[in-house]
């Protein structure tokens, strides 16, 4: 749980807590944290901090404002990485590219203080049980109200989101004061899933294999959802790549379509300003880039648009699709590390559609409650709607720009981390001992901080962690791979005109109507709105992955191609030290796992 404290003196937080304890905690029901309860963390700034604890008003103003067209500033950031290119032959970039999230934090000139992260005691129970989760959400409000504050703020998973909801329609009066929030990772880390659901098999693994992006095991996991840093950096790279060849056949519709070009010439300007900017490392001079080039943008993204809509093919709808769908991602993660609440309810809600699709529907069963709750803010409390507005939604783990994560993201890097720990190993794994040591793994935790803070390992360096050369030269790399592989061996999504769904790679094609899998997740929210109803029925769409059944013969099951890369080197191995009509005569034949004859008919064997 992370909980905003007021600003306290040191020794009265550390009395109260003392007393706390003496009162509450005994042998027999210790009050142990479940997993997104186990953390207090106080949103109390450290002392040098304090004076910089409320942002000025011009600052946070500038902060929002950067943020707003971010759609636009997402162009730009594409032009950055693919100038020279089509109408933009003129540009000159000075200097590599950054990455996206070094591109946003490079906008943003202040840097966000470090929050206080503080432990709270254990349960050794299961997270979900609902006597664990009421006694830490119980434990949570004493806490809340010993330190002045009205309300409790609690973020957790979908699964103790429910068992919390639960106890609120019992008792609401008992805890109205208690705002439950959705955790941010864990919604991400969802939506990472439902983007690989609708993917999978279209060719984007080969892509990503080819071009030396990652390994095929690796590429496997990205489609699953199995590592969310190792997704993230996939899907951005794969997306900067299919802006280019997006770019590529727009430019052509557009000068097929003789459009009006002025807007780009006069955008090239500035973007050639923006390069400059970013050269000299000006971040006033790269705001003001950016402010000229809304003009133009907007009416690029007009001509976009348009472009988009024409365009029929189902490949081609089903790659813009993709391209939202990151968009957003990419907006909900900018609005954490931004600390933007508005943006962070948007972005939720236009995730809802794509997972209704998608069939999550444990997630999308809560959502729908979780923003209806937060828009209700400004009513029912007033004070945390405008400290959330202020960006104090957010975990700052130290002192930078550009760099808020998630609460239960949070609680991941420090409590979760914290509890892998190989100390176990040598002692009796009795329930006892086990939760004597547990008891002591904050004060352990606590006392390894202030060593680090006290050798000065500690990292009070403000700059963005993607803020390197090498950073913005690897994923420039990978981008320009990626576009070429699909250019000279597979198919760009964007100029096909085959008006059925086809994998880029093989070519293989599927049923085209789950392309327009937002539409139907819009219908069913629409549907359970009208009927009032708390469940969302669930779509089944199928997608490449899905594969027709069909009646085989036996003798077509056993000519099943070697398409394992292991199988076909084996092969290639033993035919290497033949002559060339040899290996032609090997070649021409089919490489199956049992010999054809054995199954069909040959008169020349009788």
């Amino acid at each position: 749980m992370l909980t905003k404290l007021k600003e306290l003196k040191e020794t009265a937080q550390e009395a109260e807590y003392e007393e706390e304890s003496d009162d509450e905690v005994t042998p027999d029901d210790t009050i142990v944290s479940s997993y997104n309860t186990a953390k207090r963390i106080r949103m109390e700034l450290q002392d040098q901090h304090k004076a910089e604890k409320q942002a000025p008003k011009a600052a946070r103003e500038a902060r929002s404002s950067s943020a707003k067209p971010l759609d636009h500033l997402s162009i730009l950031w594409h032009l950055v990485h693919i100038c020279p290119t089509v109408l933009l032959e003129d540009l000159k970039p000075s200097c590599t590219a950054p990455t996206w999230s070094s591109f946003q934090a490079f906008l943003i000139p202040d840097a966000t203080p470090a929050t206080v992260i503080s432990y709270g005691p254990f349960f050794p129970k299961s997270p979900t049980d609902p006597d664990v989760v009421e006694q830490s959400v119980q434990y949570c409000m004493d806490v809340s109200r010993k330190q002045g504050q009205e309300f409790t703020i609690i973020t957790c998973d979908q699964a103790i989101y429910e068992v919390v909801l639960g106890l609120q329609k019992k008792n609401p009066q008992k805890y109205a004061k208690l705002i439950l929030r959705m955790g941010g990772f864990h919604i991400a880390q969802n939506f990472l899933k439902a983007i690989g659901h609708f993917m999978q098999t279209s060719g984007i693994e080969d892509i990503m294999v080819e071009a030396d992006v990652c390994l095929r095991g690796t590429a496997n996991k990205i489609i699953s959802g199995k590592d969310y840093y190792t997704m993230l950096r996939a899907h951005t790279i794969v997306h900067a790549a299919m802006f280019a060849l997006h770019w590529e056949v727009f430019t052509k519709w557009l000068i097929t379509e003789e459009k009006d070009l002025e807007c780009i010439s006069v955008l090239a300007i500035n973007v050639q300003l923006l390069l400059d900017a970013l050269s000299e490392k000006d971040v006033e001079k790269a705001s003001s880039a950016c402010a000229d080039a809304t003009d133009q943008l907007k009416e690029l993204s007009r001509l976009m648009t348009e472009f988009d809509e024409v365009c029929t093919s189902p490949t081609t709808k089903l790659w813009l699709m993709y391209m939202d769908m990151v968009m957003i991602l990419k907006r909900f993660i900018h609005a954490e590390h931004a600390g933007l609440w508005e943006e962070h309810l948007a972005e939720v809600e236009k995730m809802l559609p794509y997972l209704v699709a998608a069939g999550h529907c444990k997630h999308v069963s809560c959502l729908p409650h979780y923003l209806e709750a937060m828009r209700s803010l400004p009513t029912l409390a007033p004070n945390i709607h405008r400290e959330f507005k202020d960006g104090k939604f957010t975990v700052c783990q130290t002192e930078g720009r550009f760099n808020g994560v998630w609460t239960d993201m949070a609680l991941e890097k420090t409590y979760n981390r914290d509890a892998k720990t190989k100390l176990f190993t040598g002692i009796s794994q009795q329930p006892a001992a086990m939760e004597k040591y547990l008891r002591a793994l904050p004060v352990l935790t606590a006392v390894s901080e202030q060593t680090k803070a006290m050798a000065h390992l500690d990292m009070d360096d403000t700059k963005h962690n993607e803020d390197s050369n090498s950073q913005g030269t690897k994923e420039a790399e990978s981008v320009r791979k990626i576009t070429d592989v699909i250019n000279n061996q597979m198919i760009n999504p964007f100029s096909c005109e085959e008006q059925e769904l086809m994998n880029i790679s093989t070519g293989h094609k599927s049923a085209s109507a789950w392309v327009n899998d937002h539409e139907k997740g819009l219908e069913a929210l629409a549907a359970a709105r009208k009927t009032d109803s708390e469940k969302i029925a669930p779509i089944k769409l199928a997608t490449f992955a899905a594969k027709p059944k069909k009646s085989l013969s036996m003798a077509f099951k056993a000519k099943k191609v070697y398409e394992e890369e292991s199988a076909v080197v084996r092969n290639l191995y033993f035919v290497q030290d033949l002559d060339e009509d040899k290996k032609v005569e090997v070649f021409s034949h089919e490489w199956t796992s049992c010999p054809v004859s054995l199954f069909e008919p040959d008169p020349s064997l009788d």
